[in-house]
């Protein structure tokens, strides 16, 4: 058992730190948004070559896309705390929705069938958004009931 103020305490620990407790809480949520970030621009890479390459449709890469924002909601519930995980969710999609949709719509599969305008552009991003918002709590939920 620990007791308080204990070489193994975890307040005495962070105390010691040459910074505060709110830094070190941060460190895992950053990590898991670079991870997220780099996951979903990786898998719209690979589906994006995939799905041009075999002729499938680019869409159902929609599942994988959702794993993630899950997953890394998970991960932001377990390591931090459930608030952590719907904004995990909504800063992955949204890197999925501006740099993943840019990566595929220059390969090919991501662009679209007609001309788009900004607006247009925006909503998408913005319901892209909003949808990992949710995705990730969800994952955050689960992530806390595990």
């Amino acid at each position: 058992m620990l007791r308080e103020g204990g070489l193994g305490d975890v307040n005495s620990i962070v105390r010691r730190l040459p910074c505060s407790r709110d830094d070190v809480l941060m460190k895992p949520f950053i990590l898991i948004i670079l991870i997220g970030a780099f996951a979903v621009v990786a898998f719209d890479t690979v589906g994006s070559l995939a799905s041009r390459n075999f002729g499938f449709g680019y869409q159902w890469l929609i599942i994988g896309s959702f794993l993630i924002y899950a997953g890394v909601g998970f991960a932001a519930s377990k390591y931090n705390s459930l608030m952590f995980a719907p904004l995990a969710g909504g800063i992955t999609s949204l890197v999925d929705s501006t740099l993943g949709w840019y990566v595929s719509w220059i390969i090919g599969p991501g662009r679209p069938a007609m001309e788009m305008d900004s607006t247009a552009i925006v909503s998408t991003v913005v319901f892209v958004t909003l949808t990992g918002v949710i995705v990730g709590f969800i994952g955050g939920l689960i992530g806390r009931a595990i």
